[in-house]
């Protein structure tokens, strides 16, 4: 059994930190993984590590306080229930739905997997701290960090179901590492990607986490807008790039997309989910946003980042060729809900 009071001060919890993360670095003090940890404690259910950055129950937290230590606030502060309410249970980063061949259907999936800035955790190491989840890295409407305008990165491809989002285990040279590769993640942090482009898709999903958490009222377009009516913009426009194309093995968001944030090579494209910003690959939800914020930004914000088929009325004469007649009348009856300075500021047909 762990005791509370061996665990050091420098292993207690940043700020805004996943608790995952905590357990991580209490795990690291007595050579174990997290897992590994928790397994050995009596006291432990799976149920309780799944959800234990988004909304553990008083039974779970209770658990955990025994085994590290530490105020119940304290514990619920590193839980995204605590943080950011507002966040839950459309606006998370979940695992991408799997496509079950031999019966041909979607199989959805519940856990949580978030990106990581790779410039945030190189800067814990060369501050000599413990690298750290920020619970911002679980939002779905974030692909790229507000403070570095790096892209967020997921790790290895070879990502499964036994991985569970590549839990953030402890390794002895102070690196997080992935469970599918056991690389860092702090590997690499080269970045191509246009830094107008990267500034301009950071600005939208600034704003749009604004809208989410609350904000009544953002400033896009040149015109202040509801966030309510922003919201609903996004998630149809979102619905209508992830449309099939017929007869094809691709989506509307392929033809769509910008030249910086390409749909990436071998996406499932049989696989359907209710909602693309929160259960689409990371690369998926970044070009989506992307185009969005071609969309939504004034043009001199915007710079490179448009899409192929232009903006505005070029733009909807593109996506509606791209759909079929029953696919543009959804469209439509989804688009006559829009806020009429909304659809007017992005010259929807």
């Amino acid at each position: 059994m762990l005791s509370p009071d061996r665990l050091p001060v420098a292993f207690r919890p940043h700020n805004d930190e996943a608790l995952t993360s905590w357990l991580s670095r209490t795990a690291a003090v007595y050579g174990c993984s997290c897992r590994e940890m928790l397994s050995a404690y009596c006291g432990f259910r799976p149920e309780i590590f799944d959800n234990v950055d988004i909304q553990p129950s008083m039974i779970g937290l209770l658990v955990i306080q025994a085994l590290v230590g530490g105020p119940i606030e304290q514990l619920k502060a590193c839980t995204l229930a605590t943080a950011y309410p507002h966040w839950l249970p459309n606006w998370i980063s979940r695992s991408p739905p799997n496509w079950h061949v031999t019966d041909r259907r979607t199989v959805p999936t519940t856990d949580i997997r978030p990106a990581v800035c790779l410039f945030c955790l190189t800067e814990d190491i060369d501050s000599g701290r413990s690298q750290y989840l920020r619970l911002s890295w679980l939002c779905s409407i974030t692909t790229v960090c507000p403070i570095h305008l790096s892209p967020l990165v997921t790790c290895c491809s070879a990502y499964s179901m036994k991985t569970l989002a590549h839990q953030q285990d402890w390794v002895q040279c102070k690196r997080m590492c992935c469970l599918g590769c056991c690389g860092a993640f702090d590997r690499s942090c080269d970045s191509t990607t246009d830094q107008q482009a990267l500034f301009a898709v950071a600005h939208l999903e600034r704003q749009l986490r604004a809208g989410v958490g609350g904000n009544r009222i953002l400033d896009l377009i040149d015109r202040l807008l509801p966030s309510e009516n922003l919201l609903l913009f996004v998630e149809d426009m979102t619905w209508a790039l992830m449309l099939p194309l017929d007869g094809s093995p691709f989506r509307v968001l392929h033809s769509m997309r910008t030249p910086q944030f390409r749909v990436p090579m071998g996406f499932n494209t049989p696989v359907d989910a209710d909602n693309w910003l929160s259960c689409g690959p990371l690369q998926v939800r970044r070009s989506i946003l992307a185009v969005l914020s071609s969309l939504l930004l004034p043009a001199a914000l915007c710079g490179t980042l448009v899409s192929p088929c232009g903006r505005g009325r070029e733009f909807w004469k593109s996506m509606k060729y791209l759909h079929n007649a029953e696919q543009r009348q959804a469209f439509r009856d989804r688009a006559a809900c829009w806020n009429p300075g909304l659809a007017e500021a992005v010259e929807f047909y």
